[in-house]
């Protein structure tokens, strides 16, 4: 024996499964041999010392011949049996010239010995490669083609062993594929608890992004990680291996099948162009340039009071094959001087203005530096781009804006009707072509409940909810700003475009699904072990329960089938700007009463809110 196949033995020694199982098989060809003896002749023909040695000697003839091995499949099953059936013949070939009738023996004790071997070495294996290797059981959701791949590259796995299948199909429930029973969701708890199952991988690539939120909606009932398969290509060009699952996000969950974008709309008013992004150190402001980037615009200009947030996104943008010039200027939409010099160094054709201080509380307690930012800021933006003669100017608004009970959304409605009022009054050819564009909130932006959630999650708890009955709009942010690009091509000057949110969701289930897709508990008054809290806080000063998208019912399509245009009254420019000067003054004052009395006299809904 070479020295390398020494150590490799001494290796295989010293594992605790490989001792366990070889005692096992050697017990169990002894056992074969003494029961076929006694019950055929009633007593013993052969010394236990030489049955013993041909017993050793048989195993180490399996091991030669590579038994040891996962049973994954039927076809497993009886190339292991003609094996153990060979092995074990060359043990009886030893001990039949040493018995009486040693034929009778020998025919009898092959097959039994083979039997036995193969059934325990099947269920023996996986118990201990479970044990040893420290194996997470899991099941598949998907019992088709993804699946059985799966199954069958994972069937040596150090890391998995699958338990079940989960699928909805009648016609397959209650078969085996590869020897792993193929089950219904209706028997998933009575399964996850009888396969000590903590993780569900969903097998099925084909999935529209629907068909998968209706699946991630049936299991976020239960209290298990759900994963995904790496996609397809990431496999076949060996960027990842089939076993880096990917967790389910709850963008998956709140997510809806994407429109395919038409990019002639997204072309029209960004090739070749001078773009400036307002507030593009933001979550939509830079989601914004990363589209942008991919539309040969000549130049972007990326400008944000954050440093931190210039630097993150210029890091990011950094990844892209660039086919522009980037800008990145710390600055503010108040700085008129800045803005001039921009123009001077950078001549601007496109303005998507992003920048606005968000927050809704924190706005609460500083309503002068909401109305700067937000209201003059916007209309020192809207009086830059018509001395320079800006061609388009885009307003990305909020639904908070509509009926607003809080400073941050009247603030917004009041830039709304400001683009809304110069729109009116503006000469064709000659100002911008002013658009806004309105929606709820986004998935995994700054502001968002989700990164809260996910967050207090990982801390183990509570999570804060300020009610029950709160519902908000979501959207991914990619797709919102998709679709506010493409509104700008379809955009006549003063139009308000209301983006398709979906339906409201529940922010309580929302919690509860997240929780849920964690593989945590709920805690709550009918279950005082769970895991994770949700602590019920109170609404927050100047908060909704719900959101609304239009202040009217004056909606007309667009030949974009999520973007609606919004008719809706504004005050004229001239009643605009004596107003806009009252706030002004208000604002430099801090005469917060002032302000919000003003508020409350131009803004339709605002005069309702409850402050605490």
């Amino acid at each position: 024996m070479s020295i390398s196949k020494f150590k490799s033995l001494k290796l295989r020694i010293d594992d605790f499964k490989y001792i366990t199982l070889t005692l096992l098989d050697i017990l169990g060809i002894l056992s074969v041999f003494l029961f076929c003896q006694f019950y055929m002749f009633g007593t013993v023909q052969i010394d236990l010392t030489i049955l013993l040695v041909a017993s050793i000697f048989g195993v180490l003839v399996l091991r030669q011949l590579q038994i040891y091995k996962y049973i994954v499949s039927e076809a497993d099953l009886t190339f292991l049996f003609f094996r153990m059936t060979t092995g074990i013949l060359l043990i009886n070939l030893i001990l039949v010239q040493s018995i009486d009738n040693g034929i009778p023996v020998f025919l009898s004790a092959t097959p039994m010995a083979a039997m036995l071997l193969t059934f325990y070495r099947g269920i023996a294996n996986k118990r201990f490669n479970r044990f040893v290797r420290g194996q997470e059981t899991i099941a598949v959701y998907g019992a088709g083609a993804a699946g059985s791949m799966l199954a069958a590259a994972l069937s040596n796995s150090k890391r998995y062993d699958v338990a079940f299948f989960i699928d909805d199909d009648e016609l397959v429930i209650g078969r085996s594929i590869r020897r792993i029973p193929v089950t219904s969701i209706t028997d998933l708890v009575e399964n996850l608890s009888k396969f000590n199952v903590n993780q569900i991988v969903i097998a099925i690539p084909s999935l529209r992004q629907q068909e998968k939120k209706n699946i991630l909606k049936r299991l976020s009932r239960y209290s298990v990680n759900i994963t995904t398969l790496p996609p397809p290509e990431d496999i076949l060009l060996g960027k990842r291996n089939i076993e880096s699952f990917t967790h389910v996000s709850i963008d998956d969950l709140l997510g809806r099948d994407a429109v395919k974008p038409d990019h002639r709309l997204l072309g029209n008013v960004v090739k070749d162009e001078v773009i400036l992004v307002t507030g593009a150190g933001g979550s939509i402001g830079g989601e914004i340039c990363k589209q942008l980037v991919r539309l040969n615009p000549k130049k972007i200009v990326l400008l944000d009071t954050s440093e931190l947030g210039l630097y993150q996104i210029e890091r990011e943008l950094s990844k892209y094959s660039l086919s522009c010039d980037l800008v990145m200027q710390i600055g503010s939409v108040c700085d008129n001087d800045l803005l001039e010099v921009l123009y001077r160094d950078h001549p601007i054709t496109v303005i998507f203005h992003a920048a606005a201080y968000k927050h809704v509380p924190l706005m609460e307690r500083n309503i002068a530096q909401a109305v700067r930012n937000n209201v003059f800021g916007t209309l020192n933006l809207v009086r830059f781009a018509e001395k320079f003669h800006i061609d388009r100017f885009v307003l990305i608004s909020t639904d908070k804006a509509v009926r607003p009970t809080n400073v941050m959304g009247a603030t917004k409605r009041f830039c709304e009707m400001i683009l809304q009022a110069r729109a009116a009054v503006a000469e064709p050819m000659k100002d911008p072509i002013y658009s806004m564009v309105r929606f709820g909130n986004v998935l995994g932006s700054s502001g968002s409940v989700v990164p809260l959630f996910r967050e207090q999650i990982d801390l183990g708890g509570p999570i804060t909810l300020t009610s029950t009955e709160i519902t908000r709009y979501f959207m991914s942010i990619s797709e919102a700003a998709e679709l506010v690009i493409q509104s700008a091509s379809l955009a006549n000057s003063g139009d308000l475009f209301v983006l398709d949110m979906g339906e409201p969701i529940k922010i309580l289930e929302l919690a509860k699904a997240m929780i849920r897709l964690s593989g945590r508990t709920i805690k709550d008054s009918q279950h005082p072990n769970g895991d994770i809290e949700i602590q019920i806080t109170g609404l927050r000063p100047g908060e909704k329960l719900y959101e609304e998208l239009l202040i009217g019912d004056n909606v007309i399509p667009s030949s974009h089938g999520k973007i609606m245009r919004a008719k809706e009254e504004f005050l004229d420019w001239e009643n605009l700007e004596a107003t806009l000067n009252q706030l002004l003054v208000a604002q430099e004052e801090n005469d917060q009463e002032a302000m919000l009395e003003i508020f409350s006299s131009h803004i339709q809904g605002f005069g309702t809110r409850v402050v605490r």
